[in-house]
Parts: structure tokens; sequence; C-alpha cells
């Protein structure tokens, strides 16, 4: 088994991914607008930037409300969400740092630790709250595309249905996942008897649905209420980084309607679906956003770019402020439980994958 980065090497690699985003932006930023920055500068508003960065740093501790929702009612009364979201903003550190969701696996172990939360629950109700985040936002986006229509381009439309299509499939098999986790077990045990899924991307893939499946079965005793908290949760976060993503579009001078806002977060959420496996998938999904903005919202692709590049500024920020902290309050704990989330996510790095569970 490969070495786990350290708590230095992970803040490190953060940084300077932070800096780079930086120079990224003020390069764009240049290249885009040149002598017109200043008038960029000048039909900003303050007062609506400020607002934006308000919502936008609420959104994650509604993750940590809807993660702590799907525990056991004892551990629930237990743990603490100021702690949960901090746990979130390491896991971002890590996310970024190591392929796969090893950031969750983390996450989890430090709260068992911590508040003898058992390990099996506090990572199925993380794995399940973010399942419930891509269903919210996929009911999200259909809702605002069959309900509340947002104009866009002619040249625009055919692209804009390809994607609601893709965005379709996806949502459908998330649906799947949450309504029959058992069916979709089974239909990767079948297909794993093909050798094209016994190595590399594909068995990597299959192994952590396999988890994340097993995880649904695991949380299903958790009932309705718990459910409905977590879901509420979800809607809550998701319209609150919306509404700050609109305020963002609005602060730097164009007006773009909320609906298509709220169409083209969503929707990249869902697409991110199919990202995350990769280390700098962060990167992927801005990209896509940035695209989806720049159709449903009708503003230039620069300033598309420029407010992905903002908001990820924004909570990359957050997670290193907040991770910092955790990472050297927590340093032992934190690189013993990577050891723990570098074995989850490669099985053949283990003996006995059941006992990992």
């Amino acid at each position: 088994m490969k070495t786990p980065p350290t708590t230095e090497s992970i803040l490190r690699k953060s940084l300077w991914s932070l800096l780079v985003l930086s120079l990224a932006i003020g390069i764009g930023v240049w290249v885009f607008w040149g002598d017109s920055v200043d008038d960029l500068i000048a039909q900003m508003d303050p007062s609506k930037f400020a607002i934006a960065l308000l919502l936008l740093s609420l959104g994650l501790p509604t993750v940590a409300m809807r993660w702590r929702s799907l525990l056991a009612p004892e551990e629930k009364r237990n743990s603490n969400p100021l702690f949960m979201t901090a746990l979130l903003m390491v896991g971002h550190l890590l996310n970024t740092a190591v392929p796969g969701p090893v950031g969750e696996f983390v996450s989890s172990w430090v709260l068992h630790k911590r508040y003898k939360v058992d390990l099996g629950n506090a990572l199925s109700a993380l794995l399940v709250s973010r399942v419930l985040g891509l269903l919210s936002a996929f009911l999200i986006a259909c809702v605002v595309f069959w309900l509340a229509p947002f104009d866009v381009a002619p040249e625009y439309i055919e692209k804009l249905w390809v994607v609601s299509l893709l965005l379709g499939v996806l949502g459908a098999g998330v649906s799947l996942v949450v309504l029959f986790p058992a069916q979709p077990r089974r239909i990767l045990k079948y297909m794993r008897r093909f050798s094209i899924f016994h190595r590399g991307f594909f068995q990597r893939l299959f192994d952590m649905a396999d988890r994340l499946l097993g995880s649904f079965l695991d949380t299903t005793k958790r009932g309705f209420w718990a459910y409905s908290s977590a879901f509420f949760w979800c809607v809550l976060g998701h319209s609150m980084v919306a509404m700050g993503i609109w305020y963002t579009v609005q602060a730097l001078g164009y007006d773009v309607g909320w609906t298509a806002i709220f169409f083209t977060y969503s929707s990249s959420i869902i697409f991110s679906l199919v990202m995350f496996m990769f280390p700098g998938s962060t990167f992927g999904f801005d990209a896509l956003f940035s695209g989806i903005l720049h159709m449903t919202g009708g503003i230039p692709l620069a300033v598309a770019i420029l407010v992905a590049s903002v908001i990820r500024f924004h909570q990359s920020l957050i997670a290193v402020i907040g991770g910092a902290m955790m990472l050297f309050s927590s340093k032992e704990l934190i690189e013993e439980a990577m050891v723990f989330g570098r074995s989850y996510v490669k099985v053949d790095d283990v003996d006995d994958v059941d006992n990992v569970r």
C-alpha cells in the first residue's frame, strides 16, 4: 500500500491549488477584459457580493446537518454540527489531493473516534446523504426545467436538450439506487462476471458503487422522518448555494433569471456524479457549470467562467482555513484515518474488505 499523504503535504497542495486558482482568475480577467477591468470593477455591487458570500458560506453547514440527520438518534444527540462541518472541510481538502471520496471516509473515521459514533453508521449516513443530495438536485432541475422555463438562445436549444437527456439518465440511475438499493447491487454482481470489469477504472468504480449500495441497505432502518429531515437540508443547502451564485452574477452587473441559475447548478451537481472518481474533478465541474450557465443565462462564456472561478475560490478558501485548523488540531487522528480511507477505496490493498467496512 502506498504511504498516505501527511497533513502537511495535503495542506501544502491545497495552498498551491488556491494560489494557482487565484493566478488563473487574475490572468483570465486580464485576458478577457484587458483595459476594461476598471469598468468591470466599477459595475460590481459590493452589497450583493457580500450577500453572495454569506449564502455560499451557509451551504456547507447544511451538508453537515443532513449527514447528522441520518445518524442513529443517540449518535445524533451526541454529535456536534459545527465539528461535523469542520470535518467536511477536511474532507474537501483530501478530495482535492486523492482520487475518489477518501475525504468522506476520513471524516467518518474521525467522527467515530471523537464522538463514539458507530463507524458503519457514520460512513453510511454520509454516503447516503451525498446520494440524497444528488436526488434532490435532480428533482430541483426537473421542476425548474418543466414548471419555470427560462429563455435560451436558439443556437443552444438542441444542446440543452442533450444536456437534459443525459441529466434524465443520471437522475433515473440515482432514483433507482434510492428506491431499490438491492437491485442495482445484483446488477453489479452480474456485470462483474465479465473480464473487462475486473481491473482498472471499472473495478474501482464497481467496488465503490457496491459499498454505496450496501450503505443504503444499512440505513433504511432510519425511517421516514430521518430521511425527510435530510432531504429538507438538501433542498435548503442547494437553494442557498444557488441563490449565492445568483447574487454573484448580479454583483457582476448581469441580469440572469434565478431559474436559469437553479437549473445550471442542480444539473451540474448531477453530472459531477461521473467526475468524482478523478483528482481535480472540481475543475471539470466548474467547466461544465460555466458551459451550462453560458447557455441558460445568456451571458458571455468569459463571465460564466469568472463566476465559477470566484465561487470555487471562495469554497476552497473556506475549506483551507477550516480544514487547516482541523488538520493541526487532530493531526495524528486524521493521518490514522488516511490509512483507513485509502484502504477502503482500494480493495486490492486490503486483505478482508468486509472487516474494513
